[in-house]
């Protein structure tokens, strides 16, 4: 499969992620380099290459994000919330100011209307 790295602003909010319980004395470096070998190891990758393109990290507020590549490989990187890095146990979410994109920018590639890859509706209509 091919990944397009989706740089746009649209895309950017949809590629962030937030983690939360940072082990105190990490680095942007590490963070990156250890979310790039999980990614790869379990097979959520998209494509060659590197997933994570950028963390940042706030070292007073122990958080910190991380910038993906795609959208798809961002939700895919959900899966790692509670993964244990360093000794700390990692809160991974959807920053606060998160906003699925609508179809035609990333937020919807199914084709069917409503449907975000890698979310699970509650919504169940009746019939």
């Amino acid at each position: 499969a091919v990944v397009s790295t989706q740089s746009t602003g649209i895309t950017r909010q949809a590629r962030r992620l937030y983690l939360g319980n940072i082990p105190f004395g990490t680095t942007e470096d590490a963070m990156t380099e250890f979310f790039n070998k999980q990614m790869k190891d379990c097979g959520l990758a998209c494509a060659a290459g590197n997933p994570v393109i950028a963390t940042q990290i706030n070292f007073e507020r122990n958080f910190a994000f991380l910038e993906l590549r795609s959208v798809e490989e961002t939700t895919n990187c959900l899966a790692f919330d509670g993964i244990s890095f360093m000794g700390q146990t990692l809160k991974i979410r959807r920053p606060n100011d998160y906003k699925p994109l609508p179809a035609g920018q990333g937020g919807n590639v199914s084709g069917v209307p409503g449907h975000i890859p890698g979310i699970v509706s509650t919504f169940v209509e009746e019939t």
